[in-house]
């Protein structure tokens, strides 16, 4: 894509969706200050399938902009976005239908992502040296949570729901305000909720955990 130029797809969900093929990488070439912009008109539309294995890229390094709104983006059978462009997802729902060993995730290189107002069903957030905003969100499964290793991460209102919060070597400090972490399964990663082995501080307020095992583990750095 030429720098500047926005590509729409509005309502994909009444009359397809976008879709990256299975069991290969596909790359998105973008100019500096384009985006791709991809919404639907609700939570029900099918806006994104990534198929089996398969990997959507960013080509340009730190170029462009991804926009994912209003709809639902399948990542069943291990489908990942890596991404070093800007990512921002409002009401969106991130889903893998297994609920056996998997990884679908985002995947946030070096780069910014915002997350609004999104479901995510056994899809794991998993940072890379970035800055990560996550706001009113539902993380709802064991294949589910926010892994970080590197930038930082400031997450707000969100349930966590037999998953939970894992990072290392943040670079910048780290908050998380307002958010349940609850264990229905029993299930949780090494039975921590809230887990961080870094040099800088960690801040958790106004947060709530239930039934489990260990709720914050912190080693380096501060916990406030």
């Amino acid at each position: 894509m030429h720098p500047g130029v926005t590509l729409a797809f509005s309502n994909p969900g009444t009359f397809g969706h976008v879709e990256v093929t299975g069991a290969a990488d596909h790359e998105i070439f973008c100019g500096q200050g384009s985006s791709i912009r991809i919404s639907g008109s609700n939570t029900n539309d099918l806006i994104l399938v990534v198929d089996d294995w398969a990997n959507l890229w960013n080509g340009n390094f730190g170029q462009g902009h991804l926009i994912l709104e209003n709809g639902l983006v399948d990542l069943t059978n291990n489908g990942q976005i890596w991404l070093d462009m800007r990512l921002t997802a409002t009401n969106c729902i991130f889903m893998d239908d297994h609920d056996e060993a998997g990884d679908a995730s985002i995947q946030p290189w070096y780069t910014s992502a915002s997350f609004t107002n999104c479901r995510f069903q056994n899809t794991r957030i998993k940072g890379h040296g970035s800055r990560v905003h996550v706001s009113r969100c539902e993380l709802d499964g064991p294949l589910s949570g926010i892994q970080f290793n590197g930038g930082f991460y400031r997450i707000r209102e969100s349930d966590f729901k037999d998953c939970g919060v894992h990072s290392e070597a943040l670079q910048n400090p780290s908050s998380i305000q307002n958010c349940t972490f609850s264990e229905e399964s029993g299930y949780n990663e090494g039975g921590i909720c809230i887990a961080d082995e870094s040099l800088t501080r960690l801040s958790i307020s106004g947060s709530s955990v239930t039934s489990a095992d260990i709720a914050i583990s912190k080693r380096g750095g501060a916990l406030v």
